[in-house]
């Protein structure tokens, strides 16, 4: 029986808890006028994550996490091991970040990276010293370690309605904010100046709402910009797939920062542990809530430790 049955009552309500708070700001039908930010009700109840003190204690968590095989981790990329900068190039991960995901790779974890970004940005900016796999662009595409890809195929009115939301933005000045990746075209708002930043969002979402219903796409708020889509894609996908793979014994823990991983925190659900990794928590499905860089750090040490003991 997997790992997770075995965990304290307690723990076990408290799922049943924070799933009943689900994020569905999900694929946003908009009309022709820019609606406001879509976050339900259900999440602006009060509530909280476990935060990471307490987590790190219960030894009879821990000792039940001890139990599963493999050990599997997935982790999003910006904001969570590295973060935000102006320039996406430069987003370095924190300092011992990479030193500590290497270690869990050696001691025998599985590791995923579940990104926006494309597949092929992430190994280089980590620099590690053995060839990872990444989810990219939201699961639109997969980077396995031995270098092979996959991707979407896109029907023919979802790449007329990317080349029309780029058309737009273009026409409209905004071409430099903009970002084509496979199955997915991202507005960034992060390097514009600040008092731009809410009329930009609007002009784009009233702009890219009504095609998006149009060519099968979905429109999408993401921390520091919107998205147009294609409809179905996102984290939690590529969650599935790895569960799937991964047997029901595994112990898997998700790492994420965003709004783009409330779809990732409630594929895994009851299957494994979510973590929302933020200065500052904010209603959410994930179970743990630590804080980076210091925090973040702990719980890759203990993951490790967790991974060595298996071996």
């Amino acid at each position: 029986m997997a790992a997770f049955f075995h965990f304290p009552l307690a723990f076990r309500c408290w799922d049943a808890f924070a799933r009943t708070a689900l994020f569905v700001y999900g694929c946003l039908e908009f009309g022709t006028a820019a609606p406001e930010y879509l976050v339900p009700d259900a999440v602006q109840e009060e509530y909280e994550v476990i935060p990471w003190n307490q987590a790190k204690a219960d030894q009879a968590l821990w000792r039940a996490l001890a139990d599963g095989w493999p050990k599997v981790f997935l982790f999003d990329y910006d904001g969570t091991l590295a973060p935000f900068v102006p320039d996406p190039s430069k987003a370095v991960p924190y300092p011992g970040v990479a030193e500590a995901v290497e270690r869990i790779i050696v001691a025998g974890g599985r590791v995923f990276f579940v990104t926006g970004r494309r597949c092929e940005e992430v190994p280089g900016l980590l620099g590690l010293h053995r060839p990872v796999e990444v989810f990219g662009s939201h699961g639109g595409e997969r980077l396995h370690p031995d270098g092979t890809k996959r991707g979407l195929t896109l029907k023919p009115d979802q790449e007329t309605g990317f080349e029309q939301a780029a058309a737009w933005a273009t026409g409209a000045g905004f071409a430099a904010v903009l970002e084509r990746k496979p199955g997915c075209m991202s507005f960034h708002l992060r390097s514009m100046p600040e008092e731009q930043r809410a009329e930009a969002r609007d002009a784009a979402v009233a702009a890219w709402g009504p095609l998006s219903r149009a060519s099968g796409l979905s429109l999408r708020d993401f921390d520091g910009g919107v998205e147009l889509r294609v409809a179905g894609i996102h984290k939690g996908r590529a969650v599935h797939t790895v569960l799937r793979e991964a047997g029901a014994g595994a112990t898997v823990f998700y790492l994420g920062d965003d709004y783009t991983d409330e779809d990732a925190f409630e594929a895994l659900g009851a299957r494994g542990v979510s973590v929302l990794v933020r200065s500052q928590a904010r209603p959410s499905s994930a179970k743990w809530w630590l804080r980076p860089p210091q925090e973040l750090l702990e719980f890759l040490g203990l993951a490790a430790s967790l991974c060595e003991r298996d071996i």
